[in-house]
């Protein structure tokens, strides 16, 4: 009702009081007479009612409509975000358990809207994130809580799988301002919001180590299957939270730092191998991008360490755009005394083209081909051209992931010049058997059929 209107009917009162006590006072005084004049008035006043009256009862009529128009709009509001989102609209009551469900259930979960009314938010999440939503339903249901925003968690698809969606909600109060209940949307997370905070993530454990030098170095002996002593050692990346190399380089190709983190590791590679013997060389891995990217040969000269000494491991499998810029690349460390070697020969798609790219001093053939070895014809054969080959680049043969000495005998009488692998030693940070395996002579002429080695 506007505020003319309540004007209005409190004058009409006003009037009616005053005739009231004008009454009383009347019939007291002269009552013939003063009732005459209230007679006269009396009218007046009841038609003065009958408008606030009408005036009351068109306010009335006009915000019913209002209201019902109101509810209307938000009725055909909430059917149209029913019918046109991809989210998960949902209310329950305070114990968690749904009393609405739109079709975003079976979207996101698996599961009809008939399904889920009843069931608690609770029992449809992954274990593991239940405690987080039974914490937020309790402090929800608090004098004075408030909404929560963009909270992440797991739930259970219904057919097993873990889906994760991102909600928000806030609680239903009643007019005492009661927690009632909770109403709230949750979507999906995309693979690509996935990606971008797993990347954000990776970046800062591989910052991390970079910035705290939290990375250790193992090396491997390389024995010279004719004389059963160490030629060299091959450096291995080691971190310290146990997770393998393969899981860090691949954090840092997500994180774009797979360089960076290249050029530490063969840095770290370096220091370490001054505590090596003179007599052996340290062979380390680096990516082409590495190669491309880096002065290697500026590093390997102000190692302290002889280039002569160094071996740049190039491995087959790494794609490689521009083989003129990478011979390029390595020209310098070539010219200085630094050898090329190719790992894992034979694994990668680039097969003998690498080789034939690159001619390295060293062709290191990969484990897939030395298994078996002693039994399968067609290895042998491919062993032997892979020998040949390295004769007419006058380059030597490393067998990689040697663990049983038939494969290591086979090697040796197939013409392969070293051999690496458990057999002859475990990838290792201890310092001491660095320093025996110089003085150690590895046995190579009788093949054991047990020697495997895990």
């Amino acid at each position: 009702m506007t505020k003319r209107r309540w004007w209005l009917m409190v004058a009409v009162l006003a009037m009616e009081m005053c005739l009231s006590v004008a009454t009383s006072a009347g019939d007291l005084a002269m009552p013939g007479t003063f009732n005459r004049r209230v007679e006269d008035v009396l009218p007046v006043i009841t038609l003065l009612w009958s408008v606030v009256v009408i005036v009351a009862a068109g306010d009335l009529l006009r915000s019913v409509g209002k209201t019902r128009d109101t509810l209307h709009h938000w009725a055909e509001a909430m059917a149209a975000d029913e019918a046109t989102t991809q989210d998960w609209l949902w209310e329950s009551d305070t114990q968690m358990r749904l009393t609405y469900s739109n079709a975003g259930s079976f979207e996101l979960l698996g599961y009809a809207p008939e399904e889920v009314v009843g069931v608690s938010l609770v029992d449809l999440m992954a274990a593991e994130d239940r405690c987080m939503y039974l914490e937020l339903q309790s402090t929800a249901t608090r004098a004075g809580a408030t909404s929560w925003t963009k909270r992440e968690a797991r739930w259970m698809h219904r057919s097993g799988h873990t889906v994760v969606l991102e909600g928000s909600a806030l609680p239903i109060r009643d007019l005492r301002g009661n927690v009632v209940g909770f109403r709230g949307t949750r979507s999906r997370v995309t693979e690509s919001v996935l990606s971008g905070r797993l990347a954000a993530a990776a970046r800062t454990r591989v910052a991390e180590v970079i910035e705290h030098a939290s990375l250790d170095v193992a090396f491997q002996p390389i024995v010279n299957v004719a004389t059963g002593r160490l030629a060299g050692v091959e450096a291995l990346a080691r971190f310290r939270d146990g997770r393998g190399p393969e899981e860090w380089f691949r954090d840092a190709h997500a994180a774009a730092l797979a360089l960076e983190l290249d050029g530490f590791a063969f840095a770290a590679a370096l220091d370490a191998a001054r505590r090596l013997h003179p007599t052996c060389y340290v062979s380390i891995n680096a990516s082409p991008a590495l190669v491309l990217a880096m002065p290697l040969a500026h590093l390997v000269a102000t190692s302290g360490l002889p280039a002569s000494r160094v071996v740049i491991e190039i491995t087959e499998q790494a794609r490689v755009d521009d083989y003129a810029a990478l011979n390029a690349a390595l020209a310098p460390l070539r010219a200085a005394g630094t050898r090329i070697a190719v790992d894992d020969t034979g694994a990668g798609y680039a097969s003998l083209s690498h080789v034939l790219q690159l001619r390295p001093d060293i062709i290191k053939i990969d484990r897939s081909l030395i298994t078996r070895v002693e039994t399968d014809a067609a290895r042998r054969s491919l062993m032997t051209s892979l020998v040949l080959l390295a004769l007419d680049l006058g380059a030597e043969v490393t067998g990689e992931g040697v663990e049983t000495s038939l494969e290591l005998h086979t090697l040796a009488t197939l013409g392969v010049d070293y051999g690496q692998g458990y057999l002859l030693g475990k990838p290792t940070l201890d310092h001491e058997e660095w320093s025996r395996w110089p003085h150690r002579r590895w046995e190579m002429s009788t093949p054991i059929h047990d020697a495997r080695v895990r």
